[in-house]
């Protein structure tokens, strides 16, 4: 069976060739509504210049292990999705409309919050908690903003959640009703999903805190360091991208050390007070 994967302002898409039921239903939990058993059609082709397809073929082994073919290479692996989402990695562009940051978002009153950080800073957590109180999900991984007028579109992969962070949501009464396991992760898409593009409300640089709730205005200087950091890509330092960032360091950018979720979120509701 085919499957295809096809995210919004992502090159190529994925063809997957398998006939493993089990590794089939995880890859559809793991890409929600960005994987099909069919090609879609882009309804705005200006989401991928590059309409390449990359073709990938998983095929289970005597041995328990599996054939994974691509590019022309054959390797014999036993993790076929943490294969998969590394290779799609190194080999996904995206479309010079938009750039792509590592960091999470959510949506409040009409208006986008970017939670941008390392990984371990707690962002899938924090997203998991905040689409649990109210606030819209628009990604927990890959934020999408485009280069001219900085609207965040949305990326709503199902949100991956490890099991420390399931058992702090069920903790503070939020954990989602409905997840599925797979990769050792429990995997779930929140009730309200931002489907359209949004305009960009702030940028947080988060950190998670021992002692306490912490909100600081960064230096113009280190702002555009903390920006430059933040590419889920390496982007060629061009004319363009400079400016690009930049541009995005005018935008209201605070530095957010949390001990409380909830503190997070009263700062988004009462944003217009610290702009």
């Amino acid at each position: 069976m085919n499957l295809y994967i096809t995210r919004p302002f992502h090159s190529p898409i994925y063809k997957i060739a398998c006939d493993d039921n089990t590794l089939l239903n995880s890859l559809r939990i793991l890409y929600g509504k960005y994987i099909s058993d069919k090609l879609p059609k882009l309804a705005k082709p200006t989401e991928s210049k590059l309409l390449d397809i990359y073709e990938i073929e998983i095929m289970p082994r005597d041995d328990g292990d599996y054939n994974f073919k691509h590019g022309g290479n054959c390797e014999i692996v036993s993790c076929p999705l943490f294969e998969l989402k590394e290779l799609c990695f190194r080999v996904t562009r995206f479309d010079e409309s938009i750039i792509a940051l590592h960091g999470a978002a959510v949506e409040y009153n009409g208006m986008a919050y970017v939670f941008l950080a390392a990984t371990g800073n707690g962002k899938t957590t924090l997203t998991g908690y905040l689409t649990s109180s109210g606030f819209g999900y628009i990604t927990d991984d890959c934020v999408l903003l485009d280069r001219v007028d900085f609207k965040v579109y949305p990326h709503n992969c199902p949100i991956h959640l490890r099991e420390g962070g399931l058992e702090v949501l069920k903790q503070l009464g939020k954990a989602p009703n409905s997840i599925g396991e797979s990769m050792e992760r429990f995997v779930y898409t929140p009730d309200d999903t931002i489907t359209e593009p949004l305009p960009l409300g702030g940028i947080f640089f988060i950190e998670r805190s021992g002692s306490g709730n912490i909100l600081l205005k960064p230096k113009s200087n280190d702002i555009v360091i903390e920006l430059m950091k933040s590419p889920i890509t390496n982007y060629e330092v061009t004319p363009y991208y400079h400016r690009t960032i930049m541009n995005l360091a005018r935008k209201p950018c605070r530095k957010l050390m949390y001990k409380d979720m909830d503190f997070v979120a009263e700062t988004i509701k009462q944003w217009t007070c610290f702009e």
